[in-house]
């Protein structure tokens, strides 16, 4: 293949650039402390055949063109980087392979310290961001398997839609035939600036067009429009405000030092208690996490009225690919006073409705754009900023509802571990069949103690969960 030409399974995947919120977590990283790894335990009914796995993994590599490529920058270009092909690609790098059966401790336990040395462990930006793990010889008879991701190569929801190209709806362990494997065409000095500049020049006549659709759209009297434009450069403002410090004195200190734990519950009984309140399952799940935060911090006899949480709102579409990033970040202050559920639900739900309709959510990628056009150490350093005082963070992903196997196994669970980015502690939902299954992502700086949170946690959630 000549240079420049591109492979006809996967035309133009090496014009790709990583888009402004994409880049935006790229560039932050700067800052260890503001990492955005993504990690996920998948517990397996029994270990999968390895040949069978490492050929299902495999052809996911040349299904899924961004497992594949590696992030390419210039230090010097006007454009967000590039996603490259990366030309020395080798599976073996990526994915592993571990066996309990020999090992003094062969609990799920030992499963978590795996994952937690891997969600510890930087990225090796040379080459693809991710990594998986399969252990095997855990002492029930299960297995499980470990994904660690780059939060700019999917969010929650897209990473879900990965996931399905892995996973089977039958419990098969043929691997079928796929495209072939994407070529790396890399380009040179010069082609490399001409495409930043084509690449701007279509982002600049992009915005304008977004920009007059906007204006078109205001309302027809001219302070009703100015009052518009300001109410939303006004929300975008606080969006980025700096908040160097939590509000939690308990929880304030911070570290590269995680701490993963797990709460699994019925699916129906937390979205039979959202009901109750008028709410659905987010506020449910939301509620039970605050009263945990207030029980922990009565426990070390240092109450707080309110903490500041971090959470995304999504706003994925149906043209949105799974390797994209499709959220705007809120932060909102909510109250630990409210200790019934019900009214505490009915709460969150009036926040929430007002954080996603707040015009700074549509603003995010321009907002990132702007940022990115800043020296990379004074972005990172207003982010740093605006994210140090999080206190916690929620996500809620919506998992597959029916079961699914992987190279034949059976999965019983998923446990998704969201990244802290600056937070003391990071609590993810994810739904699978009839269960929920938390992910407990904690700095052990900020909660050396992780099994009172944890049971602090639990104590709510069975109050949550009680309401049904």
């Amino acid at each position: 293949m000549a240079a420049g030409e591109e492979s006809t399974e996967h035309a133009d995947i090496d014009l790709e650039r990583m888009s402004e919120v994409d880049n935006l977590m790229w560039i932050v990283e700067r800052n260890p402390l503001l990492k955005s790894t993504i990690t996920a335990v998948t517990v397996l009914e029994t270990g999968p055949d390895r040949e069978v796995f490492e050929a299902k993994i495999e052809r996911a590599t040349r299904a899924i063109p961004r497992l594949r490529q590696r992030v390419v920058a210039n230090p010097m270009s006007i454009a967000p980087p590039r996603w490259e092909v990366d030309p020395d690609f080798h599976l073996a790098d990526h994915l592993h392979w571990v066996d309990l059966a020999d090992e003094p401790d062969q609990s799920f336990d030992q499963v978590l310290m795996i994952a937690e040395e891997m969600a510890a462990r930087p990225f090796d930006k040379t080459r693809p961001l991710w990594e998986y793990t399969m252990i095997v010889g855990v002492d029930d008879g299960s297995a499980a398997f470990v994904t660690k991701t780059h939060h700019s190569v999917a969010d929650g929801e897209g990473s879900i839609q990965l996931m399905l190209e892995i996973f089977d709806l039958e419990p098969t362990e043929e691997v079928a035939g796929g495209p072939a494997a994407p070529t790396a065409n890399p380009l040179n000095q010069a082609d490399r600036v001409k495409n930043a500049i084509a690449h701007e020049r279509d982002r600049q006549s992009e915005l304008l067009r977004q920009l007059k659709s906007v204006v078109e759209d205001l309302p027809d009297s001219p302070s009703e429009g100015a009052a518009v434009i300001a109410s939303t450069a006004t929300s975008v403002g606080k969006a980025l405000k700096p908040t160097p410090q939590p509000l939690s004195p308990l929880m304030s200190r911070r570290s590269l030092d995680v701490d993963f734990r797990t709460l699994t519950m019925p699916l129906e009984d937390l979205k039979a208690a959202g009901k109750l309140a008028g709410s659905k399952l987010n506020a449910a799940f939301v509620a039970g996490v605050i009263g945990g935060l207030r029980r922990y911090h009565d426990f070390h006899a240092t109450p707080v009225e309110a903490l500041r949480m971090g959470m995304p709102i999504s706003t994925r579409s149906s043209a949105d690919s799974a390797t994209s990033n499709s959220f705007a970040a809120t932060r909102l202050e909510v109250p630990l006073t409210i200790e019934d559920p019900i009214e505490l639900m009915r709460h969150l739900d009036e926040l929430v409705a007002e954080a996603r309709e707040d015009p700074s959510v549509g603003a995010t990628q321009y907002a990132a754009g702007v940022l990115r056009l800043l020296p990379k150490r004074l972005t990172t350093e207003l982010m740093a900023q605006a994210m140090k005082g999080v206190d916690f963070s929620t996500s809620n992903v919506p998992g597959v509802p029916v079961p699914v196997y992987l190279s034949g196994s059976l999965v019983l669970g998923q446990y998704p571990f969201g990244p802290l980015s600056g937070s003391g502690v990071n609590i993810t939902l994810l739904s699978y069949r009839d269960e929920v299954f938390l992910g407990i992502n904690m700095d052990r700086a900020a909660i050396p103690d992780g099994d009172e949170f944890h049971n602090a946690l639990q104590v709510s959630f069975d109050e949550v969960l009680g309401l049904a």
